[in-house]
């Protein structure tokens, strides 16, 4: 047989959406059938041919369903079936005697239907769209018709089709082939739903053109493939030429990563026409993710809460954070317990502070009075005891940087510069210039001597003065304790002359300063007898560098320098 041209395939395609040609002037006694509906002509067909009639005098009933009975008095009709009364039925639930009967018997008999397993026919159930395709290709080979033909090509572009019942597949497509139905608009064959009795009527019309009618030239069929954003497949479809892609599955998703939520757009091309073999790939839109930031105090009191965008640095406004003080100590706002760059994630930070322990001492100070720190260093040495002596006699306090070697071997001395309320500091265990050893000599050096410290007074310093004052952000990050250095040398090393050392402390000194000397010398020793009631005198109250540096509005941090302590 000739093919038609593929140019027709769109035309007739889906057969139950578009009106078909009027069969005759007719007219018809159902009222619910008129001549402007696409199905008046197929329902004029088969009841002027005597196939079908109405489900009563005046109603067709188009959308109602057809029965497996019903169908089965069709085709037998159209077979040719003789007029003749069964006494015994193959099926359990077909009575002999019934409307249906002898039709489905006869039916049964010469190939045209057949029951389940269970060995019933079930007369009552809708007859499904595949099951019609079967029944009409066995009326055809009845009828001696070519049914032979089968091409899927045509099968391939519904979506739905894995859904066709393996045994009635080769008769959808054949269906398919010969336009005899097809799906919807949407490319669906719906071989599962029940056939409606306009349907039914189209095919037994088209049906009946069979002999005079060449398979339907299949169009150029196009595979598209739709990906996700990482190349994984989410669905294939075929597209005949010139057709509309369409994606079927639920709407593709991109999770969420630290920076950005993601949203489906689209695809990454037009989906029509499609005339070559296509692979679109998911697109979407990214919206930079927001976290939300709290601030907490030490007590867990919410401070500021804010929202960051991922990626961007939080930024505390408020005000700043405080911890009451206690016996022992003031507590000083020293930063959050985590970086505030890049957050990309919900973040809590915790307010840390800086225990500052609250001078101890039976001295009275006066804060509104000038005040400066003495400062011994190299020591426990020579001149301790005599100075310990002179800072006693006066009920002042100074600041003594000793050497770990030193301090291992008198530690009566340490003992005493803490009972007599002076302050300890770190000097290194053996006296070296930080800036000629490696990180490591560095940390071993303050290490060793802070835990001679800690075996005779069962705590460290946390004061730290580098020898010779060599020190540099590096060497002070290493070290990580206060690092103290001074404003008044008295130069007592190199001099060795008390009255040289009494000039130079008495003479310089002024409010807030921190005179550098050394507990070595018997000179030194000689100088402080005079050095201390020459500044009472002037009116200078003689205190800790820690005492200096609080009374004076300081806070201190580690890794920092200092030289004095003026009024801030």
């Amino acid at each position: 047989m000739l093919k038609r041209a593929a140019a027709l395939f769109l035309s007739i395609l889906f057969v139950f959406s578009v009106s078909l040609p009027i069969y005759s002037v007719y007219t018809l006694p159902f009222t619910d059938v008129n001549e402007g509906k696409w199905y008046f002509a197929p329902i004029v067909f088969v009841y002027k041919k005597g196939y079908m009639n109405g489900v009563s005098d005046e109603l067709f009933d188009p959308s109602g369903t057809m029965t497996r009975a019903m169908f089965a008095v069709v085709i037998a009709k159209i077979a040719g079936k003789r007029d003749i009364s069964y006494t015994e039925s193959p099926f359990s639930d077909v009575e002999t005697g019934k409307w249906y009967s002898d039709s489905i018997i006869w039916c049964a008999e010469n190939g045209l239907v057949s029951g389940y397993e269970t060995g019933e026919f079930k007369p009552s159930r809708p007859v499904t769209r595949e099951q019609t395709a079967v029944l009409i290709r066995r009326l055809g080979d009845h009828l001696n018709y070519d049914v032979t033909y089968e091409d899927e090509t045509l099968l391939s572009l519904f979506h739905d089709r894995n859904e066709i019942s393996g045994y009635a597949r080769p008769a959808v497509a054949w269906a398919l082939d010969y336009g005899l139905f097809s799906g919807n608009e949407d490319f669906a064959v719906m071989p599962r739903k029940s056939a409606t009795r306009s349907e039914l009527a189209a095919i037994l019309y088209r049906f009946s053109s069979y002999k005079d009618t060449p398979p339907i030239v299949p169009p150029t069929i196009y595979t598209v493939t739709f990906k996700n954003y990482d190349g994984s497949v989410l669905y294939t479809d075929n597209v005949a030429a010139g057709g509309t892609a369409k994606y079927r599955e639920q709407t593709p998703v991109r999770p969420s990563d630290e920076m950005y939520d993601y949203s489906f757009n689209g695809w990454d091309k037009p989906i029509t026409p499609i005339n070559e073999n296509t692979v679109f790939t998911a697109v979407y839109n990214e919206t930079i993710r927001e976290y939300i930031v709290n601030f907490i105090n030490w007590d867990g009191t919410l401070l500021y809460s804010t929202t960051v965008k991922a990626g961007e640095n939080a930024v505390y406004i408020g005000k700043t954070p405080e911890k009451p003080d206690d016996e022992e100590y003031t507590y000083v706002f020293s930063g959050w317990d985590k970086s505030m760059n890049c957050i990309k994630a919900e973040t809590v930070f915790q307010a840390q502070f800086e225990a500052v322990i609250k001078p101890k001492s039976q001295r009275t100070i006066d804060p509104n009075k000038p005040m400066l720190a003495l400062t011994f260093d190299d020591g426990p040495g020579a001149g301790s005891k005599s100075i310990l002596d002179t800072l006693d006699n006066y009920n002042v306090a100074a600041t003594f940087f000793d050497v770990g070697s030193n301090v291992k071997r008198y530690p009566d001395i340490i003992k005493r510069e803490v009972e007599i309320e002076c302050e300890i500091g770190n000097h290194t265990y053996s006296h070296p210039n930080l800036r000629n050893l490696s990180s490591a000599s560095i940390t071993d050096e303050v290490t060793s001597t802070n835990n001679e410290f800690i075996k005779i007074l069962g705590y460290a310093p946390e004061l730290m003065r580098p020898p010779y004052g060599a020190t540099n952000p590096t060497i002070n990050s290493i070290i990580n304790m206060k690092i103290i250095l001074w404003s008044i040398d008295t130069l007592d090393w190199k001099s060795r002359n008390a009255d040289s050392v009494y000039n130079v402390a008495v003479g310089e000194a002024y409010d807030g300063a921190i005179i550098l000397m050394h507990s070595l010398y018997p000179s030194t020793a000689a100088a402080v007898k005079r050095i201390v009631p020459a500044l009472l005198s002037r009116g200078y109250q003689l205190v800790t560098v820690s005492e200096l540096a609080y009374y004076k509005g300081y806070t201190m941090v580690n890794g920092e320098r200092y030289f004095q302590f003026k009024n801030k």
